[in-house]
């Protein structure tokens, strides 16, 4: 949504084709292609690229398909993975924004990062991370106007028959609460914003019982035990006070949930 308001439609950064990738998340795994699904998800995302009026190019990869390390793709490849489509996809000079992940003011080393995807740039292609100035809080308040994208939006790593969000996982739970934190209510895409905190207890019961009891973890790409900086926000928030603010209804409390749930798993971020 920011694109059209940095650039006018005849600029070269102007954004007027959309790449959807099947094989990155959907299709990742050789004995399910899940091809429904991806059916299901590139005719929600028509009508928002039709509002944005942008061209959707649906493209297809095994490349998730040779074998690799645990984590290797989410700590490591998938920036340059999203580069070589974006090389792949042009025949002459041109841009390609990759979305970022995390806020550059707390960036996490994975494989999508601003300080190394420009760097998957050629002569002919010019790779830039955008985004990354917007804290996840925020991009969700934006689309909160967008109905749209509101409807198309999935950030579920599983599947749940024809539904492209399950509502239960982690992350979707995340997202359900950030949307309630933004104003909305209800969407299409996940159902009622406002979650019950037995569903957090089904989907991050280590993580609760780690914030309950106190235990250093370290939930960042490192994966080692012992994180001091984890440790330290673990002692300064309880869950308590996430609890509290999961049930507020004002803007500001559920902003603070918000905030306290969307930093337990940052790993779940791929």
């Amino acid at each position: 949504m920011h694109n059209p308001r940095l650039y006018r439609e005849g600029d070269p950064g102007y954004i007027r084709k959309a790449l959807f990738i099947h094989g990155f998340d959907i299709g990742k795994r050789p004995h399910d292609p899940e091809n429904e699904r991806f059916r299901i998800a590139l005719g929600r995302l028509e009508s928002v690229a039709a509002e944005a009026r942008v061209r959707l190019i649906p493209c297809r990869t095994n490349l998730r398909h040779l074998p690799s390390k645990p984590g290797f793709w989410a700590n490591r490849h998938n920036g340059a993975a999203l580069a070589a489509v974006g090389h792949a996809a042009t025949l002459g000079p041109a841009y390609l924004f990759i979305g970022g992940t995390y806020q550059v003011a707390n960036p996490v080393p994975v494989g999508s990062h601003p300080a190394v995807d420009g760097l998957f740039s050629s002569q002919r292609l010019t790779v830039i991370h955008d985004g990354s100035r917007f804290s996840r809080l925020e991009k969700v308040r934006d689309l909160a106007s967008w109905p749209a994208a509101l409807a198309a939006l999935r950030v579920c790593p599983g599947s749940d028959g024809d539904r492209l969000n399950c509502g239960r996982c982690e992350k979707c739970l995340r997202t359900r609460l950030e949307l309630l934190a933004a104003g909305v209510e209800e969407t299409a895409a996940f159902g009622p914003s406002l979650t019950p905190i037995e569903l957090w207890h089904e989907a991050v019961p280590e993580q609760l019982a780690t914030a309950q009891s106190g235990t250093r973890i370290c939930c960042h790409p490192c994966g080692r035990v012992g994180c001091m900086r984890y440790a330290r926000y673990l002692r300064k928030r309880s869950l308590r006070t996430a609890r509290r603010s999961t049930r507020a209804c004002d803007g500001r409390a559920s902003d603070r949930g918000s905030h306290i749930f969307a930093n337990l798993d940052p790993k779940s971020l791929d």
